[in-house]
């Protein structure tokens, strides 16, 4: 499979993505009637979203730079060898 890097595409999947998010969280709030299960989902992903940021952009840019990943595992394990 190729990496997408046409900036149009890249766009269109955004887009996508957002309305799948927002669809998403306008069935939540039907089904469920109040706010309180869609806030806590909301901040599930925004929190999901800061840890993947974390871990993948942040360790890998400035803790350890130049390193590559296979995924979180990995990169615990040789965060933690390194010390």
């Amino acid at each position: 499979m190729r990496n997408l890097t046409d900036p149009f595409w890249m766009w269109v999947k955004a887009v996508l993505l957002g309305v799948i998010a927002i669809v998403s969280a306008g069935v939540v709030w039907m089904k469920v009637g109040g706010w309180e299960v869609p806030l806590l989902l909301g901040l599930l992903v925004w929190s999901a979203c800061r840890v993947h940021y974390f871990f993948f952009h942040v360790l890998e840019r400035w803790v350890e730079p130049g390193g590559r990943f296979r995924g979180i595992v990995e990169l615990v394990i040789r965060s933690l060898k390194g010390r």
